[in-house]
């Protein structure tokens, strides 16, 4: 979920109605094989009268497809950075979480190039 979980981030998750979620909130899930996920609402929609989540980690370019509600093990509340709390929810960043959504694939891309740049100073550093 990098860039806005980290490893070594400790999450705080909440019980919510799934009727409550939103496009962009982070959610806790529960995989087809047992693994628990914290990944990004991409997309809401009933299906056969159950609620469909579209789940995607925030610097991968595809998605981990469909869940279904009852997968949900809670909302992504907050999260402890070092010694700050950092809210998902409110101000500046769920503006930008809506926005990460919205301009899919330029963030991953944009991270994947970040990372590459970083790579190459490294590289250039060393062999100055």
């Amino acid at each position: 979920m990098y860039p806005f979980i980290r490893n070594g981030d400790v999450l705080t998750i909440k019980p919510l109605d799934p009727s409550e979620l939103r496009t962009g909130d982070v959610i806790l899930y529960s995989t087809a094989d047992n693994r628990a996920l914290a990944h990004r609402i991409v997309k809401k929609e009933n299906q056969n009268d159950q609620l469909m989540l579209l789940m995607r980690g925030d610097s991968l370019m595809s998605g981990d497809g469909w869940i279904q509600s009852v997968c949900i093990m809670g909302h992504v509340e907050s999260l402890k950075r070092s010694e700050k709390i950092i809210l998902l929810n409110q101000g500046a960043l769920n503006f930008l979480a809506k926005v990460w959504v919205k301009i899919h694939p330029i963030g991953p891309l944009s991270i994947k190039l970040a990372s590459k740049l970083e790579q190459i100073i490294s590289f250039l550093g060393r062999s100055l």
